[in-house]
């Protein structure tokens, strides 16, 4: 029974071994490029002018969103006043996007600390890799600032 147990919890400490260094791994593969993306595109997001979104969505979300809500949205988050500064984000997951096998898309998502003049939110950012650059898939801010 004893070398049973032992067995057991080292199976366990190499399984989540495992799983940290993968994830290592795959978070040193993106932060080269997508890192320095985030900290171009955020203070763009921040800036709370829906004509920006234009630029930095990917075109497939664009196509899926009503322009009134893209509106509405940034007038809701400017409520968070500008940004001042920002954490370092932090990898969070890849996932792939699309329903074709042939085309699917890498998506990776990051958290980032953001400080604004009312307040702090999280942000969790969603990046679509487009050739050798990101297109914004997705992103939420989280924040007390906010209300209800």
């Amino acid at each position: 029974m004893k070398t049973f147990l032992v067995y057991t919890v080292v199976v366990f400490c190499c399984g989540i071994g495992t799983f940290f260094i993968y994830r290592h791994i795959q978070a040193s593969h993106f932060n080269s490029t997508a890192v320095p993306y985030i900290y171009e595109v955020l203070p763009q997001i921040a800036s709370w002018d829906p004509d920006l979104l234009d630029q930095i969505i990917a075109p497939e979300i664009l196509r899926q969103t009503d322009r009134a809500d893209l509106v509405r949205l940034m007038a809701s988050l400017s409520r968070l006043g500008p940004l001042e500064s920002m954490g370092v984000p932090s990898f969070k997951h890849k996932a792939t996007a699309g329903s074709d096998p042939e085309r699917e898309k890498v998506v990776v998502t990051y958290l980032v600390e953001g400080f604004f003049s009312r307040g702090s939110a999280t942000i969790t950012i969603s990046l679509l890799q487009d050739g050798n650059s990101y297109r914004v898939y997705h992103f939420n801010f989280q924040s007390e600032a906010l209300g209800p």
